[in-house]
This record gives structure tokens, C-alpha cells and sequence, in this order.
């Protein structure tokens, strides 16, 4: 697991809140290209984004070829696919994010969406 690409993926979007959107791997906006969590470790690895329609996309340039940010991103983090899809979802929150990411760095196990719902404030 690249425990370093998790954390530096987490402080972005802690810094530039304004840049994370947890809906869509890449959106373009007037601010920059927003990016849900999976989106911005690629991003921060360096990897070029193929817009599929204007505004968003879920492609990045990975080993020459156009592909999924999805799986892209979970083999950059070192995650399972399980664990890739359960920081993935479209549904966590940015506490939820810091949550899963501290528990994932800890070596614990991710749990599931309404079990990280009573730790929020």
C-alpha cells in the first residue's frame, strides 16, 4: 500500500476543498479540474487526464494507454479491489475520507459506510 500517495491524496483535498468532487473522477470547472479521491491520486502521480465528454471524464494515460481512473488509482494506492471500491464511493463524505484513509494507514480494516456514520461530528 503507498501510504504516501493516500496521505498526500487526503491533505489536497483537505487544502484545496474547492478542487474535490466525490461524484466524478474528473470535472472541469472554472476553478480547475476537480477530482473525487480516486481522480486525484492520479493526478498527483502525474498522470494525464482524457476528458470523455466536455466537463468530465474517468480516463487517465496510464503505460501509454487511455484507461479507467478506477483501477488505475487502486493499483497506484496499493488497495484491493474492495478496498479501492469502499474509498471510491461517490458517497463519502471528506470526514468520511480522513476516516477510512487513517484507518487504512493504521492497518485496520475498512468498514462499511453507515459504521463510519457515528464517528462524524
Amino acid at each position: 500500500m503507498d501510504y504516501s500517495l493516500l496521505e498526500e491524496t487526503m491533505l489536497h483535498i483537505r487544502t484545496f476543498p474547492e478542487l474535490h468532487n466525490q461524484s466524478f473522477f474528473f470535472e472541469r470547472t472554472e476553478l480547475g479540474l476537480c477530482a473525487c479521491f480516486a481522480g486525484r491520486a492520479c493526478l498527483l502521480s502525474g498522470l494525464q487526464v482524457v476528458l470523455a465528454r466536455p466537463g468530465m471524464g474517468g480516463s487517465v494515460v496510464y503505460r501509454g494507454l487511455p484507461q479507467s481512473a478506477f483501477p488505475v488509482a487502486r493499483d497506484l494506492l496499493g488497495l484491493t479491489h474492495d478496498q479501492a471500491r469502499n474509498l471510491f464511493t461517490p458517497l463519502n463524505t471528506t470526514q468520511m475520507l480522513e476516516l477510512k484513509v487513517k484507518d487504512l494507514v493504521n492497518g485496520s480494516p475498512l468498514r462499511t459506510y453507515n459504521e463510519y456514520l457515528p464517528e462524524l461530528p
